[in-house]
Formats: structure tokens, sequence, C-alpha cells
């Protein structure tokens, strides 16, 4: 299954994974600063209280195959340095995003098809 990029930021900065990923979860933390504490102890809790659910990274096409077997839209897409990331919101706070790398996204039609449902104007395709 897709591994879990830690609990809180202080677990993933700490992780051995690809500087991009950890750039782009850093700043999604930040876009939440407006709705946390201004000393920056929010980069401190779990991620499922402050966003509502956790960042797994997909890493084989079976895996993507698995998670997303039909096209849906996602609340949130972002295409960022060769990784495609895909946010559905199941509860009021958010929900998991699930981040694939753009190979794998290529090769698996639903996911374009989920990107293309996603409406988000700045998002054309993988």
């Amino acid at each position: 299954m897709a591994i879990r990029l830690g609990h809180s930021w202080p677990e993933t900065e700490k992780l051995d994974i690809a500087s991009e990923l950890k750039t782009f979860i850093f700043n999604d933390l930040v876009k939440m600063s407006e709705q946390c504490p201004e000393d920056g102890s929010f980069l401190g809790e779990a991620y499922l209280g402050i966003l509502g659910g956790e960042y797994y990274l997909v890493e084989t096409v079976e895996e993507a195959h698995a998670l997303f077997p039909v096209p849906r839209p996602y609340d949130r897409a972002d295409v960022f340095n060769g990784y495609v990331a895909l946010t559905l919101c199941t509860n009021n706070a958010g929900g998991d995003t699930y981040i694939i790398p753009a190979n794998i996204a290529k090769s698996i039609a639903e996911i374009g098809a989920s990107i293309d449902l996603t409406t988000f104007p700045e998002i054309t395709s993988v």
C-alpha cells in the first residue's frame, strides 16, 4: 500500500525522501498558517488534526491502480516537479493527499481523467 509520509512535519522532515516532496508538504502546511498560531507551533501537530488527513506516497503502478480504480473528481489536484498530488476531502477538516510520481500517473488513464474532472484552471494534465 502507499507509504505514509509521517504523522507530522517533524517526522516528515526526518524521512529520506525527495526534497520536492518535503517542499510540497511544508508549503501546504504554511498555507494553513492563516488558520493556525502565528508562532509556527502548528508544524508540530499531527497532520490529521490540522489537515484532516495525511500524506501518502504511491510508489508502484499496482498501488496506483488499487487506489484509483475509476476516474473521479478530487477536491484538489497539484502537479509539481515530477509528481501529481490528489486530495479527497472526507471530513470537514480535509482529507488524505496521495502523491504519485508523474511517470506512474501518466501510465494510468484513471488518474489523468480524475485530474480532468477536478476543475482547477491551473491544472491541465500530467
